[in-house]
Parts: structure tokens; sequence; C-alpha cells
């Protein structure tokens, strides 16, 4: 019940938060607000480089090339146990299965995990094919390996990707709706905008804390005396 009322509060807030930016946008105008959202990305970004602003920034004025991962970096452990936990979970079908996907997802974001997405190149410039649902929304697919990447229907260079930078790109693209995880095949799975939301600000805060007690930790050492 808990998880449902919080979900309502969750479409409330945007409700707001959609009526307020209507508001302002006409007061002042959308060039106007998307530069002061720039300004204060640049600000935050400047201030924490490792930070999601930064990565936010690369995803705004980069290409897709320069948001894919080198191959030389992609690490795909995570990649394997997420393909081996929604084995599981198609299997059981369970809240406890479903949550150690999640919890897997996490991990791979926190620690720069990598997955696989197609491109293709149009008109010369590298481009990213989408999955389309039956309402007209937009979808980026995604693979946790080359295997299940052949079920990709068409002709594609299959790239690594960091799996935060993909659910970061859903999210700040507001005409995506979210990322499926290796489309095509039985063991396919839709996450939406709202999830991807919750997980990338459950990281955020993991991360937060990890700081403060890495912070805390270096405090409390001794000092040496040479």
């Amino acid at each position: 019940m808990s998880g449902e009322m919080n979900e309502k509060k969750d479409i409330l807030l945007q409700d707001d938060l959609k009526a307020m930016l209507k508001e302002l946008e006409q007061e002042v105008g959308i060039d106007e607000i998307n530069r002061q959202l720039e300004e204060a990305i640049q600000h935050f970004a400047e201030k924490n480089p490792n930070g999601i602003e930064n990565k936010i920034l690369r995803i705004q004025k980069g290409s897709l090339e320069e948001i894919l991962m080198p191959e030389k970096y992609a690490d795909f452990r995570s990649a394997d146990n997420i393909a081996e936990l929604l084995h599981t979970y198609f299997q059981e079908q369970t809240e406890e299965a479903f949550s150690a996907v999640l919890i897997e997802m996490g991990w791979c974001m926190m620690n720069e995990g990598a997955v696989l997405v197609p491109t293709i190149m149009r008109d010369g410039r590298m481009d990213m094919p989408l999955l389309n649902d039956d309402e007209g929304g937009d979808w980026i697919p995604l693979f946790t390996s080359p295997e299940t990447a052949k079920a990709w229907p068409e002709e594609a260079d299959i790239r690594p990707i960091g799996l935060e930078m993909a659910m970061l790109l859903a999210i700040t693209r507001f005409d995506f709706k979210g990322v499926v995880l290796n489309p095509g095949t039985p063991e396919a799975m839709p996450l939406d905008r709202m999830m991807l939301e919750h997980m990338e600000r459950a990281c955020n805060e993991t991360r937060k804390e990890e700081a403060l007690l890495e912070n805390k930790r270096q405090k409390d050492e001794p000092t040496l005396l040479s």
C-alpha cells in the first residue's frame, strides 16, 4: 500500500512541476529557462567533475559516439550477472527476484559497468535505432551480451555503453519513455522513466553517503609524523 501511495505522490508531484514549468515558460520563455538550466548544470559540473551533472552535460553537448564507452574500458561483469538474474526472475516471477535484478543494475551503474546498444550510420553520423511501442513512444534497446544482441532485427553495429549513461540518456530526453533490457528475447524487460529516475536517485544518494563516510574516515585517521 505504501508503494502505491508513494507512486501517486510522485505522479502528483510531476503534475505540479509540469504546471509550474508551463507558468514559468509563459513568463520568461523556454529559451531563458534552458539557458539558466544549462548554467546551473555547468556550475555543478565544474564543482564535481565526477558527478551526475558532468554526465548530463556530456549527453546534452556530445554526439552518440562520444557517449559510448571505448571497447577497452567496457566491463561486462555486471551485465552478465544481470542476465542471470533476469533469467531467474522470469522463471520465478517473484518480487525478490525482481529486486535482485534492480540491485545488480544499481551496482552496475555505480561501478561504470557496460551494456550493449545497437548503432547505425545515417548520413555520415552515428545514430541509435530505437524501439517503438503501440502508442508511438520511443525506448532505448540495451543488451547484456553479444548473444542477446543477436535478437536485434536490423543490421547494426553493437557497441558498449555505460548502463548509467544509457539510463541518463533516456531520462534527459523527454521524447524517450525508458529502456528495454534484451528486447526481442523471451526475457526482455522494459524499465520506464519513473523507474529509471528512482534508480538514479538511489545511486546518487549512495554516492553521497559513501563520500561522507570516506571524508569522515580520512579526518579520523591519525596524522603520521615524519
